[in-house]
């Protein structure tokens, strides 16, 4: 099967990408696509290869230690957003072929280091990515937003709401189910009451700590079983990035 089946995401990467205002730099720069091109990866196991693609709470996870018998393999960079995921998506992410993607898009279009990302725009993104992973037999699953601590030292943790943690993680379960995707609540187990997140496992309102990390893990591990279990979702380009409850 071809790695090189482009054109059902160019359309959307185009129009995605061109409506970001960024600082002025090279876009190899901003994309950060450098960033793992050298990269060696561990020798492989027997298991599926598994890519976590995201930000600073993926590139914080030690995937090594917390998923030991797993082929796993971490590819997040801290301060990104969905457009820089999806710039480097191909080569972090189609060209190891691996079986299974859990794209995490944590908080960085929606606390302003981005220019606060219009929903629209993080939707078409996250859709780009999954159809990329879909047209290269890579099954996605979508990983929540975590919950924050408002009372917490990182600036996220006041610019950030909890409705709009929960409104993005709304839409990435509906896109799952309706495309045949897997979808990872993450944010449910480090939440407290009031849905913040729970002291014991944070270490500054928004990056979780080593406990955290491995109540997280069990849950991963079982939704990445599910998406091998169910195979590739539906692919579509019809724009169906809008639904709502």
């Amino acid at each position: 099967m071809s790695h090189f089946r482009l054109a059902p995401v160019l359309i959307l990467l185009l129009a995605t990408v061109h409506g970001q205002e960024t600082k002025p730099c090279a876009t190899h720069e901003w994309s950060g696509v450098q960033h793992y091109r050298e990269a060696k990866l561990a020798p492989a196991k027997n298991g599926p290869r598994v890519v976590l693609m995201g930000a600073s709470t993926v590139e914080r996870w030690d995937v090594i230690k917390t998923f030991p018998a797993g082929n796993y393999i971490n590819r997040g960079i801290a301060g990104q957003g969905t457009s820089q995921m999806l710039l480097r998506f191909f080569q972090d992410v189609v060209s190891l072929s691996p079986r299974v993607v859990v794209i995490f898009p944590g908080l960085n279009d929606l606390g302003g280091a981005n220019g606060n990302v219009p929903a629209i725009d993080i939707h078409q993104n996250l859709a780009a990515m999954a159809q990329l992973a879909k047209a290269n037999n890579i099954r996605v699953v979508f990983a929540s937003l975590l919950p924050t601590d408002p009372n917490g030292t990182h600036p996220y943790a006041k610019t950030v709401t909890s409705e709009q943690i929960r409104e993005l993680n709304r839409w990435m379960f509906q896109y799952a189910r309706d495309h045949g995707d897997t979808y990872a609540d993450l944010w449910s187990p480090l939440g407290d009451a009031k849905y913040n997140l729970e002291l014991k496992y944070s270490v500054d309102g928004v990056h979780i700590n080593d406990e955290g990390y491995k109540l997280l893990a069990p849950v991963l591990e079982k939704r990445i079983a599910e998406a091998l279990a169910k195979g590739v979702g539906r692919a579509s380009v019809k724009g169906e990035y809008s639904s709502e409850e």
